[in-house]
């Protein structure tokens, strides 16, 4: 009996998924060394501070600064929801410090950045698109319960 070979179907999914860039928000945080506690809170309850944050030093555990740069099109909303999400993540229970600001990022194809014409030069015809994307950072820390 003859069956399908299973190591094509990650593959193929890969090849679907995995060839684009630039199309959804992407989080990025750095340590700061601090070990968080293992009380996880749930996205949703994630406190968020604006702006300077006037909170003393002992109030709160530093685990991690948190960058969420937002895709073409997602608005503040969606930025703060993964910022949440990653905070969670990490066993923060609130978010420090947060501003906006705005970076250029590109999108396009992997597939076609790297592909090659027939002669063997380099493809020029990429799909490659810029744009102005909203950024959000902050400091991901844990609240002490008082």
């Amino acid at each position: 009996m003859l069956r399908p070979p299973l190591l094509w179907v990650p593959v193929a999914l890969l090849c679907l998924t995995g060839c684009v860039y630039g199309y959804r928000a992407v989080a990025t945080t750095t340590n700061l060394g601090t070990a968080p506690p293992h009380t996880l809170v749930p996205p949703d309850s994630v406190a968020l501070y604006f702006g300077n944050t006037t909170m003393n030093d002992t109030d709160y555990v530093s685990i991690a600064f948190l960058e969420v740069q937002g895709a073409k099109y997602d608005d503040s909303h969606e930025l703060l929801r993964q910022a949440r999400k990653r905070a969670s993540r990490l066993g923060a229970n609130a978010v420090i410090n947060i501003n906006f600001g705005q970076a250029v990022r590109s999108r396009g194809e992997l597939i076609s950045d790297v592909h090659y014409s027939t002669d063997g030069a380099p493809n020029t015809n990429s799909e490659t698109e810029e744009y102005t994307s909203n950024v959000l950072r902050g400091v991901a820390v844990y609240v002490k319960p008082r």
